[in-house]
């Protein structure tokens, strides 16, 4: 029940701070987009005056969503194309 030795504390504030720099963004990004359309402004966003899935009306209703899972698609292949001869080398070397 004492207190923690400094490289504990220090480790702490450590992860501390990299789980905010990590959550902020997805905080902010989830508060603009449930803001109203044309809501641009800090405290606006941050307390809009209603909660508004309008943004993602307007998002999906002009997205091509065929593309998008093609695009999806050729990424994840590309991505696992390349990344599995590395792995597989740096197992090969244990």
């Amino acid at each position: 029940a004492g207190r923690p030795p400094r490289r504990r504390l220090g480790t702490v504030t450590l992860v501390v701070l990299v789980a905010l720099a990590t959550l902020v963004p997805f905080v902010a990004m989830l508060l603009v987009a449930l803001s109203p359309p044309g809501v641009r402004t800090l405290p606006d966003v941050l307390w809009p005056s209603r909660v508004s899935l309008d943004n993602f009306v307007t998002a999906l209703r002009g997205a091509s969503l065929a593309r998008w899972a093609v695009n999806s698609l050729v990424y994840s292949a590309v991505s696992t194309a390349l990344a599995s001869p590395v792995q597989a080398e740096l197992m090969h070397r244990g």
